[in-house]
C-alpha cells in the first residue's frame, strides 16, 4: 500500500509532536526534581549494606525499615559504584521516569498525536510528576506497570499462551517485590489472562482440563519466584514477612470508620489541589467499562482494587503520593480508548486535538501548584501547603533544602541542605550514641552506621511498631508516635535488658534475640516462628503506655501511688459508657509544695471509642490550699456533641509525668 505524501507528512508532524511531549515533560521533571526525608531512610539502608553492614537500619540490628526492596537494590547497585546519594538517587529516578514515557508514547500507544496528549497528562499531573523523582519507589512502579500495560494489551491473539502468562507474572512479582500494595493492579489482569488461556476450556471438567489448571497455576508460580525467594530471604534475614514499615502503619488503635473518613479525605484533597489527577483517573475508569473490552476492564479492576485500599486505610500524609500510579494506567485506557475517535495511526484531527489538550494544559496550570509552573523558587511560600488532616504537599515542604534547581544554583553546599542532615553530621562528629528522633531520613543517613536512631514513629524500631500509638485529636495519618516505654533508651545503650514492665521486657527479649541474635541459630528460628504465630502476643496486650484508671469513686482519689507514674506517658481515666456533658469539675489537692509555673498546665484528651475526638489545656494555681479546691471544667463543644468515655491526662512539656499533675484527685460529672 502507497502512502499518501500528505498522510507521510501528517504523520512525521505527529511523531515529531510526540517528541516535543516527551521533552517537554523530561524539562518540567527536571524543574520538579526533589528527594524527600523518607527517601533517605531507605538511603541509610543503601549505605549500610554498601559499606558492609548488611541490610540494616541501626547497624546492630536486622529491622526492614523500607517498603521497596527492588528500588532498594537499583538504587544501591548505582550507590556503589558512584558513592554519592543525592544525584546519583535524583538522575536515576529520572532515567527510569523517562523510559517510562517512552515506553508509554512509542509503545503502548498506537498514535503519535495520542501519544502526546497522554505524556501532556501525565506533565501537567502534580502527584505523577511530584513522585517521578522524591527517591521514593515510584519510577520503578511506574515503568513495571508501563512493561505490564505494553505486554498485555499488544497480545493480539484471542487468548494468552503460556509464555505471555509467565511474563506478565514475572513483572507482577517484580512490581509486588517494589512495593507489596502494588500487587492489587495486577490481579484482574493476570487472573483474566489465566483464565482465557490457550487452549480454551471446553466441555465439562476432564484431567486435561484440570492439568491446563495446575499448569497455569504452574506458571504464574514461576513468574512469582523473585517475590517468593524475597519472603524466604525476608523471613530468615528479619525474622518477619512484612515491612517493619507495615507494622508501625497499621498497629494504630485508630477505628476503621475513622480512616476510611481519612481515606476519602485524601481523595478530596487531591481534587483541591490537583484536579487533573482524579479526573482523569474517573474519566479513565469510566471510558474502559464503556468500551466493553474486557482487558482494559480487568486494568480498569486493578486501579479500583487499589484505590479501595488506599482509602481503607486512610490514605497517607504525602499528597497524590498514592494516586500517581493509579493515574498512569487510567491516562493509559483513557487515550486508548479515544484515540479511535479523534487519532489514528496515519493522520491526527487537529481542532479535536488542539482542543483536548487546551483542556489537558488549562486543568493542569489549575493546580494551586502546577508542576508546569514549577522554578528554583517552589517551596518559598509554604502557606496552605498542609491541611487540616495533616495531608501535606510533600515536595514544597522539602524543595528549598532538597530541590536539584537549588543544589545546582549552590553547588558548594551540602545537599539536601537542611538542619537535619547539619544535627545529623554533629551527631557523627560526636561518635557513638543513641539518639531519639521524630523525623530520621536525613539525620540519619547522616549521622552515620555508629550513631543508634530510636525512630518514635518506629518505622525503624522492632520494638515500638509493635507497641499503641500515641493519638491526639490533630494526630496526622502516616504519623504515628509511640511512648517510649520506661528502660529502653537504657536498655539500648547498655545492652542489658532494663525495661521496667516485666511483660514488655520479656518480650523484647525475644524480639531482640531474632533481630539481633546469630542468623542460624535454632533457638533464633523457633523464635521467629512463635513471633509470626502470635504466640508472645499477650505480653504486648498487658503493657499499657498509660497509666490506667477506672471512674473512682467521689472518696477515692484518681490515683494513689505517684510515685510510679513516671512510668507512663499519662493517666488514661476509663468512664465506662459514653458522656456527652459538657460540665465537670476536677478536685484539687495540695502536695504541700508550690508547682512551677512551666509545670503548672498539663493536656485532657477527650475519646470516643479508639478516636481522639477534641482536648483541651488546664492551668493548674500556683498555690493550692491545704483543704484543697474544686474548680469547674468546661469540656470542649467536639467531645460532648460526639460522647466521650475515655479521658487522658498528660503533661504538656514531657514525655514523663510531672509533679504538677499529681495534685488532681477526681474529676466527677453531673449524675
Amino acid at each position: 500500500m502507497v502512502v499518501p505524501q500528505m498522510t507521510r507528512l501528517a504523520l512525521r508532524r505527529d511523531k515529531l509532536i510526540a517528541a516535543l511531549a516527551v521533552l517537554v515533560f523530561a524539562v518540567v521533571m527536571f524543574r520538579s526534581a526533589w528527594l524527600s526525608d523518607d527517601a533517605y531512610i531507605t538511603f541509610r539502608t543503601v549505605d549500610n549494606w554498601v559499606n558492609g553492614y548488611g541490610l540494616t537500619w541501626n547497624v546492630m540490628e536486622r529491622v526492614q525499615a523500607y517498603t521497596h526492596p527492588l528500588w532498594m537494590f537499583l538504587v544501591a547497585a548505582v550507590y556503589a559504584f558512584t558513592g554519592e546519594i543525592f544525584y546519583t538517587s535524583l538522575f536515576l529516578s529520572m532515567l527510569v521516569s523517562l523510559a517510562v514515557i517512552l515506553v508509554f508514547a512509542f509503545k503502548i500507544i498506537d498514535s503519535p498525536g495520542a501519544a502526546a496528549l497522554g505524556v501532556t497528562i501525565l506533565a501537567c499531573s502534580k502527584a505523577f510528576v511530584d513522585y517521578a523523582t522524591s527517591g521514593l519507589e515510584n519510577p520503578l512502579t511506574y515503568l513495571l506497570l508501563a512493561l505490564f500495560l505494553w505486554l498485555y494489551l499488544s497480545h493480539r491473539q484471542p487468548g494468552f499462551n503460556l509464555q505471555a502468562l509467565f511474563w506478565l507474572a514475572l513483572i507482577a512479582a517484580l512490581a509486588t517485590l517494589n512495593r507489596m500494595d502494588a500487587l492489587l493492579f495486577f490481579l484482574p489482569p493476570l487472573g483474566y489472562t489465566s483464565l482465557f488461556l490457550t487452549p480454551q476450556r471446553t466441555g465439562n471438567l476432564t484431567p486435561s482440563r484440570l492439568t491446563l489448571y495446575v499448569l497455569r497455576l504452574m506458571v504464574i508460580i514461576a513468574g512469582f519466584i523473585p517475590f517468593i525467594l524475597w519472603e524466604f530471604f525476608s523471613l530468615f534475614y528479619y525474622g518477619f514477612l512484612f515491612p517493619n514499615t507495615a507494622y508501625a502503619k497499621l498497629n494504630t488503635g485508630i477505628g476503621q470508620a475513622t480512616l476510611l473518613n481519612v481515606g476519602f479525605y485524601y481523595l478530596s484533597n487531591s481534587l483541591r489541589s490537583d484536579p487533573l489527577t482524579l479526573l482523569v483517573i474517573v474519566m479513565g475508569l469510566l471510558t474502559a467499562f464503556t468500551a466493553r473490552e474486557s482487558r482494559k476492564i480487568t486494568l480498569a479492576l486493578g486501579v479500583i482494587l487499589y484505590l479501595i485500599y488506599i482509602v481503607k486505610i486512610g490514605g497517607d500524609f504525602m499528597s497524590g503520593r498514592f494516586l500517581a500510579a493509579p493515574l498512569f494506567v487510567a491516562a493509559t485506557l483513557l487515550v486508548l480508548n479515544i484515540q479511535h475517535s479523534t487519532f489514528n495511526v496515519q493522520q491526527t484531527r487537529l481542532p479535536v486535538w488542539g482542543l483536548m489538550l487546551g483542556v489537558v494544559l488549562l486543568l493542569g496550570l489549575l493546580s494551586p501548584r502546577s508542576p508546569l509552573l514549577s522554578d528554583a523558587t517552589y517551596g518559598q511560600n509554604r502557606e496552605g501547603i498542609r491541611d487540616h488532616y495533616g495531608i501535606e504537599d510533600e515536595r514544597a515542604y522539602y524543595y528549598q533544602a532538597s530541590g536539584l534547581l537549588r543544589a545546582l544554583q549552590n553547588p558548594g553546599l551540602t545537599w539536601p541542605n537542611h538542619d537535619w542532615v547539619v544535627k545529623g553530621q554533629a551527631a557523627r562528629q560526636a561518635g557513638p550514641a543513641v539518639e531519639i528522633r521524630g523525623a530520621i531520613g536525613y539525620f540519619g543517613f547522616f549521622a552515620g552506621p555508629q550513631v543508634y536512631v530510636v525512630d518514635k514513629m518506629a518505622l525503624a524500631d522492632p520494638l515500638l511498631a509493635r507497641l499503641p500509638a500515641e493519638l491526639s485529636p490533630d494526630w496526622r495519618i502516616g504519623h504515628f508516635t509511640r511512648h517510649i516505654p520506661p528502660g529502653y533508651i537504657e536498655t539500648l545503650q547498655s545492652g542489658q535488658n532494663q525495661l521496667t514492665p516485666p511483660e514488655l521486657a520479656a518480650y523484647y527479649d525475644k524480639l531482640a534475640w531474632v533481630v539481633r541474635g546469630p542468623l542460624f541459630d535454632r533457638d533464633r528460628l523457633v523464635e521467629i516462628w512463635k513471633l509470626n504465630t502470635g504466640q508472645y502476643n499477650a505480653w504486648l496486650a498487658t503493657y499499657r503506655p498509660f497509666f490506667q484508671v477506672d471512674r473512682p469513686s467521689p472518696a477515692k482519689r484518681l490515683w494513689s501511688e505517684a510515685n510510679h507514674l513516671t512510668d507512663y506517658a499519662g493517666i488514661e481515666l476509663n468512664l465506662g459508657t459514653l458522656h456527652y456533658v459538657q460540665e465537670a469539675q476536677i478536685r484539687l489537692t495540695s502536695e504541700g509544695t508550690e508547682i512551677p509555673a512551666e509545670q503548672g498546665h498539663f493536656q485532657l484528651v477527650y475519646y470516643h471509642g479508639d478516636s481522639p475526638v477534641a482536648d483541651q489545656t488546664l492551668q493548674l494555681p500556683a498555690q493550692i490550699p491545704a483543704a484543697g479546691v474544686t474548680s469547674p471544667i468546661k469540656i470542649p463543644e467536639a467531645a460532648a456533641l460526639q460522647g466521650y468515655d475515655r479521658i487522658r491526662i498528660l503533661p504538656v512539656e514531657s514525655e514523663l509525668l510531672y509533679p504538677s499533675i499529681y495534685v488532681i484527685g477526681e474529676i466527677s460529672f453531673p449524675q
